[in-house]
């Protein structure tokens, strides 16, 4: 029996965070000892509790639990598994991991259990699936939103499991030695224990995954001592993305993506090796640079965007070492090409007027079978025509890098195209 499995929760009072849903006086846990849990859909990172909690659900409802998963349900299996309590008391919990993946046709069967509560019905996934879930699924569930593990949640766990497998913590290895008197016997010398920067480094690596944690601490736990070096050869990479509580990984990342939008490249190379150097996962690293290349760079220099891409699809593929220097390449690319948050404004700028209103009907003339809509390209590439029924202006017109030139071309089609 694998470590996570054996810590896992028999009871609420054991279950380790999402105390923003579950706790003293939350709606849920309320509704739950009234016995009126609404269906949920749980959705967030891996290792955050989403299927152990929907086990003490169960649990503590006295209901059966029915598991299933989405990449393999089938109807008929469901079907025959609530079948058997159609004449009982018992109202059965059905669980549905990968919850993203259902077929609306698999979706349409629940609709008729959810609405007659012939089951409580809850869902996981990774994913947010509020756009793969049909309006009426939402409409008869909520979708709660777990967080990653926090740091003193995870050493909580930690200390846990470690009580469990009989492994003590020690500030250092000479703490070790120091300790051992020469008359104590060689069996005493030999004791479990594990460096208080390994316990450290195994907490901010696993990035708010206790499963994660504990599978590593697992492997580790068959020797009988535990150091940095041993846990950094099973994971020289941190399992990070971006939803730790620990200040210097915010800290990091923020400065690097800062010195970037000022181009300042010496800077941005700095903090790209103070990210490397912490074990910092490279996948998040080309996520940031990829959002950054849209965000400060855009139409200022187009081709920033397709080389931040390329290199988070190349450093997915090949991994550190190497994934540093394809990493250094992007920032240094990133941090010379001129700047600009067009693209970034814009698109804000129509969603806020959308929010507040702004819902203009579309322009008849870019209707679908329109009979007077002007095919641009039987007039040499441009006609002018109405697409927006209101004169609005989102796209602040620049002069940044290659944004000079599209607008110098919007100009100038706008002032030689045909009149009609």
């Amino acid at each position: 029996m694998s470590l996570a499995t054996a810590l896992r929760p028999k009871s609420f009072d054991e279950f380790i965070g999402q105390s923003h849903l579950f706790g003293v006086g939350k709606p849920l846990t309320l509704a739950l000892y009234a016995r009126k849990m609404p269906h949920c859909f749980f959705y967030g990172s891996p290792g955050s509790g989403k299927t152990t909690l929907a086990r003490l659900i169960a649990n503590e409802l006295g209901s059966v639990f029915l598991e299933f998963n989405a990449t393999s349900f089938k109807l008929e299996s469901l079907r025959s598994s609530l079948k058997q309590y159609e004449q009982s008391l018992i109202v059965p919990t059905i669980f549905i991991d990968e919850v993203h993946r259902l077929s609306k046709s698999q979706q349409e069967v629940l609709l008729p259990i959810m609405e007659e509560r012939r089951a409580i019905v809850l869902g996981a996934s990774t994913e947010n699936p509020f756009y793969t879930l049909t309006g009426a699924i939402r409409s008869r569930s909520l979708l709660c939103e777990f967080k990653p593990l926090s740091t003193q949640e995870l050493f909580v766990l930690l200390h846990r499991a470690l009580g469990a497998i009989g492994f003590s913590i020690i500030e250092s290895v000479q703490e070790s030695i120091n300790n051992i008197e020469p008359s104590i016997e060689s069996s005493h010398i030999h004791r479990k224990y594990i460096t208080q920067e390994a316990c450290d480094y195994l907490v901010a690596s696993s990035g708010g995954d206790g499963r994660a944690m504990l599978n590593v601490l697992d492997v580790l736990a068959l020797g009988d001592c535990i150091h940095l070096e041993h846990i950094k050869n099973l994971r020289p990479v941190s399992l990070n993305d971006g939803a730790s509580e620990d200040e210097t990984h915010y800290s990091l990342i923020s400065a690097l993506i800062k010195s970037i939008r000022g181009s300042d490249v010496n800077a941005s190379i700095y903090y790209l090796a103070r990210l490397i150097a912490g074990g910092e996962n490279p996948d998040f690293i080309a996520r940031r640079l990829v959002i950054l290349a849209s965000e400060d760079i855009g139409n200022a220099n187009p081709n920033a965007l397709n080389l931040a891409t390329s290199t988070m699809q190349a450093v997915h593929k090949i991994g550190y070492p190497e994934s540093r220097i394809i990493l250094a390449q992007c920032v240094i690319y990133l941090a010379s090409s001129p700047k600009s948050n067009t693209a970034y404004t814009a698109i804000d700028s129509a969603l806020k007027a959308i929010k507040e209103g702004e819902i203009i009907p579309i322009s008849p003339h870019i209707l679908p079978n329109s009979k007077t809509y002007k095919y641009p390209h039987d007039f040499g590439g441009f006609v002018a025509q109405q697409y927006l029924l209101k004169d609005l202006v989102f796209v602040e017109k620049t002069n940044k890098g290659f944004e000079k030139t599209l607008n110098e071309w919007l100009e100038k089609i706008y002032a030689i195209a045909p009149k009609d």
